[in-house]
């Protein structure tokens, strides 16, 4: 389980609730990360997919959308056969992803708050390659 450092999960008992979805829906591993759900309208991906828009479906099968608190297992992205800059990780692993077939899932009611790159502790300037 991954949050970054400018990302708040909401409620209680996220990480109990979040290791259940994973347990439930990816004992198999079909998903190579499974994502949370921005609670800010304008980072909600459910607004930008149609299909997503009306689900209810506790984990719904999406269009990938990284940089969210997600779940992934060990060796599941190959970081290191990628290049590129650390803070631009997201279209880079997005990328290897598709081109790899691999499969992403949502937690529709996995919410937390994201404050953005401003708030974080990790100013670009310290960034490093991976």
């Amino acid at each position: 389980m991954m949050v970054d450092d400018d990302e708040m999960p909401l409620g209680k008992n996220w990480t109990e609730y979040a290791i259940k979805l994973w347990r439930l829906y990816n004992s198999d591993r079909k998903y190579v990360m499974m994502v949370g759900r921005s609670a800010l309208r304008a980072e909600d991906v459910t607004q930008h997919h149609e299909r997503l828009k009306t689900s209810r479906i506790e984990v719904e099968e999406m269009p990938y959308w990284w940089g969210c608190p997600y779940m992934s297992y060990r060796g599941a992205v190959p970081y290191g056969e990628m290049k590129g800059r650390a803070d631009q990780q997201d279209p880079v692993v997005e990328a290897w992803a598709r081109e790899n077939g691999k499969k992403q899932a949502l937690c529709m009611n996995l919410y937390y708050n994201h404050f953005g790159l401003s708030f974080s502790q990790v100013q670009p300037a310290l960034y490093g390659s991976f």
